[in-house]
Order: structure tokens, then sequence, then C-alpha cells
């Protein structure tokens, strides 16, 4: 990390304030991602193997993945991908449990790109496609 403070509530003596403050997941100086960002990513990466079973170079691209959709990268498209297959394989109560993690570490350009609230979204299962009778 750079060092620089992080950025937050201003406290003064005399003043109650009844915001609510929730921390920065990334340095607004460098772009890193604070201690309990990186813990959130990592947590989610891990419990993703092994719910889902990943090996070797499935494992290695998923985690590369999660480290594509949580900033903005030319690979975040194909990443956003993989996280989804990801999701597919893990079950639902994982892949909530990873949705929920994750969704507060995501940059905020890609939330911008894929919708924060986007079904069709990185942290998403794939979605059914609709028959070619349902038109």
């Amino acid at each position: 990390m750079c060092s620089k403070s992080i950025r937050g509530e201003y406290h003064a003596d005399g003043i109650i304030s009844l915001s609510y403050y929730k921390p920065p997941a990334y340095c607004h100086a460098c772009g890193k991602p604070f201690p309990w960002t990186d813990r959130a990513i990592q947590a989610a990466i891990q419990f993703s193997v092994e719910e889902g079973n990943l090996q070797g170079d499935e494992a290695e691209q998923f985690k590369n993945a999660v480290g594509d959709i949580v900033r903005d990268t030319p690979a975040t498209p194909v990443a956003a991908s993989r996280v989804r297959k990801v999701m597919g394989k893990v079950g639902p109560q994982a892949a909530q449990f990873v949705r929920d993690t994750l969704k507060d570490v995501v940059s905020e350009a890609v939330k911008k790109r894929f919708g924060a609230s986007d079904s069709s979204g990185p942290l998403q299962s794939n979605p059914a496609r609709p028959s070619r009778g349902n038109r």
C-alpha cells in the first residue's frame, strides 16, 4: 500500500452524526485493495475452489477471473463469464455466499459496466435461456 490516509468520516466534538460510514474497499491514491477487501476476495476464491471442487488450471483461471472482476481490466468480460460458470457449479447457497462476499468489493467501474442489479452481471449464475417457442 502507499501509506496514504484512509478517507472516512469527520468527527467533531459536540456533533452527533446519524450517518452510516462504510469503509472504502480500495485506496483512493493507489487503487490497491485494503486488507479487509483482500481478505474478502481470498475467502470467496477459497470457498468457491473448495465447493466447486476446482483443481489445477480451472482453479487458477477462477482465481485470475475474480481478480479481473474486482478491478476493471480488458479481461473483465471474459472473467465475468468464467465466474458465472463457477457460480453454476458450486450450488445456489455457495454461489449466494460468494455473491454476498464480492458484491461490496468489485470496483465501481465493474458495477457500472455490468449494472449493480443486472441479473446477467458477473456474480450471477448462468441465466436460463428462453426456448425458441417462448419468444
